[in-house]
């Protein structure tokens, strides 16, 4: 449970200490590669960060468009897919109001975004209309079965009974018997 609460969740080095076998994603928001993007980064620095990423994801919103076109290019030089996201935070736009009071309750800082509701296919491609055609269809739907072809199926809830197991669950059991 260390860094439950802090930012990142999980650090870089532990990411790369278990790389094997996890796909990384670039986060839209608030991002290793958003961030630098927003504070001027480019060229080889940015190409050198992104380096560590199979994938780049990409957010709605006006005042994302610029930085979302320059991950799209940057993706594009390495070869790596773009994926179009709702970046939900709640299931429509009626949830706005609970969701910054929620903020507020938290004390965490006023979110000014009204994007993060959910979003069909269709509301996805208007979205990300400005990419051109084929850079938006690869983005909201292709890459995104892409992505999904490239996780392994597994069962979520395995069927039978999974009792925990430790070194002392005899001792323990037949204490409590």
């Amino acid at each position: 449970m260390h860094n439950c609460c802090e930012e990142p969740p999980i650090p870089k080095s532990l990411l790369v200490e278990h790389r094997e076998g996890l796909l990384i994603g670039a986060c839209c928001n608030d991002g290793e590669i958003m961030n630098a993007l927003a504070n001027g980064c480019d060229g080889e620095v940015l190409l050198d960060a992104a380096q560590f990423y199979d994938y780049f994801e990409i957010a709605p919103g006006k005042n994302l468009q610029e930085i979302n076109l320059r991950i799209a290019r940057t993706a594009e030089k390495l070869g790596k897919p773009v994926i179009a996201t709702s970046n939900a935070r709640y299931l429509t736009q009626d949830y706005a109001l609970s969701h910054k009071i929620l903020r507020h309750c938290f004390k965490q800082p006023e979110d000014t975004n009204e994007w993060w509701h959910f979003r069909s296919t269709e509301e996805l491609l208007d979205n990300f209309s400005y990419l051109g055609e084929e850079l938006c269809y690869k983005a909201v739907i292709a890459n995104a079965q892409l992505l999904a072809d490239m996780c392994e199926e597994f069962e979520l809830f395995p069927k039978g009974r999974h009792f925990p197991a430790t070194k002392e669950s005899a001792e323990n059991l037949t204490a409590l018997c």
